[in-house]
């Protein structure tokens, strides 16, 4: 009875102890960046550059950039629509929190803000809009999966442990112990030569195994399963420098991302509703449904796109065909491209739409210093 007794009282304690993992204790510096590709941008969709209202779900990263509008139908200029997206905690805190931290909070620490522009020389107007996005689910993101910073911590760990493992390799290749090691000068000197001479390979390959181990993972997870909210306010002003701003729309955003055909293909399923203002200055609103499937692989992929949209200062609604893809062309930077036709129901009349965009995210070999 007295042992059940004493079992009983350890037993939270060591239900801590079965909880208390390696991975923990590290800090989000010490996780390798991943190559997702870089999402649609809140305060870069509200300012109406884009024909699909879709958002799609993005992992949380310290930096985005989308810059798009280089044509205007005669000769390319320079980009009249630009926004970034960043992480205030991701940007300035990652050598100062632990993942446990981080996991705590997860779904607060996964905020992003955005905040773009757009230049319309044929109005003479420019839009200017601030935007915020949470994630809630997310199974790709490295910083909340266990599954993969566990390892990541056993490679950190076997890192930091060459040194001593080549110095205990060169005893038992010897057939010598460590004292009698210590008290030979000439053998001390010839067991730190063979640590000089073989730990450059030993940290390649530790280091080619780690590459090996975040390429898979990028390839399994990139249709991970999400689920975003966003919210972004754009302003519109009748000159280039943003003066005498006035409220232009709000527009909120959740979008359910799901793995289809194992690494090869997402389903998204995308809600959106805006409420605006009017050419003849009345608030309107409109709301809009839609579907995307993604079909490739990370770095080069294909989609297909339905949209049902309805317009509240018409009484109809519209529908998009669209088609696309993406692709990683080098390091953080990605084009994002798509057309198709667009039918709207109220004049019974069909139009061609077409986007083409440049997207940039901080690539994971990057350093600051």
């Amino acid at each position: 009875m007295k042992h059940i007794f004493v079992a009983l009282l350890l037993l939270p304690a060591l239900a801590a102890l079965a909880q208390d993992t390696p991975d923990q204790n590290l800090n989000l510096s010490d996780l390798p960046k991943l190559n997702f590709a870089v999402p649609e941008l809140p305060a870069f969709k509200s300012l109406g550059t884009e024909p699909s209202n879709l958002l799609r779900p993005s992992t949380p990263e310290n930096f985005y950039a989308v810059a798009s509008e280089f044509f205007n139908g005669k000769n390319f200029i320079l980009p009249q629509a630009f926004a970034v997206e960043f992480s205030p905690l991701l940007l300035t805190s990652l050598d100062k929190i632990t993942l446990q931290r981080y996991r705590d909070h997860r779904a607060w620490n996964s905020s992003r803000f955005s905040l773009g522009t757009f230049r319309d020389e044929e109005l003479n107007t420019t839009r200017a809009a601030i935007g915020y996005r949470i994630s809630f689910i997310n199974e790709g993101d490295v910083k909340t999966d266990t599954s993969i910073t566990r390892k990541i911590a056993e490679r950190l760990q076997a890192r930091s442990e060459i040194r001593a493992d080549l110095m205990d390799e060169y005893l038992i290749r010897n057939n010598l112990t460590e004292e009698a090691c210590y008290n030979d000068p000439a053998c001390r000197a010839a067991q730190q030569q063979y640590v000089d001479d073989h730990i450059p390979l030993k940290k390649e390959a530790l280091s080619m195994e780690f590459d090996t181990m975040i390429d898979n993972y990028v390839k399994d997870h990139w249709n991970a399963r999400k689920w975003d909210l966003a919210v972004a306010f754009t302003g519109q002003s009748g000159d280039a420098l943003i003066r005498n701003i006035r409220y232009s729309s709000f527009s909120a955003w959740t979008t359910y991302a799901l793995p289809t055909f194992k690494q090869s293909g997402q389903l998204l399923v995308g809600l959106h509703w805006q409420n605006y203002r009017s050419l003849d200055d009345t608030l309107q609103n409109n709301i809009s449904l839609n579907l995307r499937h993604y079909y490739g692989a990370n770095r080069l992929k294909f989609f297909v796109e339905g949209q049902y949209q309805y317009l509240q200062e018409t009484e109809a609604s519209t529908a998009l065909a669209n088609f696309g893809g993406e692709l990683n062309i080098r390091g953080g930077l990605w084009i994002d491209f798509h057309a198709g036709l667009q039918k709207d129901f109220s004049n019974n009349r069909s139009s061609f739409v077409s986007q083409f965009s440049f997207r940039y995210t901080i690539p994971k070999n990057f350093k600051m210093f």
